[in-house]
């Protein structure tokens, strides 16, 4: 039972932890229809001033997750 426990955990983990682009985009619009940020300044800010992939880009190129998920 607990290595049936410890598998589902492991399975509902995201194998790749960077942010997709497309996610805030999709979170600009949607405070842009609240009306809780202003439409021009949600369009004149990159969608990269919400997150940084690049340390888990040198994660990655460490190696890290391969020894992670084997």
């Amino acid at each position: 039972m607990l290595d049936e426990s410890y598998q589902a955990g492991i399975d509902a983990f995201a194998k790749d932890p960077r942010v997709p682009p497309e996610v805030f985009k999709d979170l600009a619009e949607q405070l842009v229809a609240l009306k809780l940020i202003d439409a021009a300044a949600a369009q004149k800010t990159p969608l990269t001033a919400y997150y940084d992939n690049r340390y888990v880009d040198e994660l990655e190129k460490a190696g890290f997750f391969k020894r992670l998920w084997q």
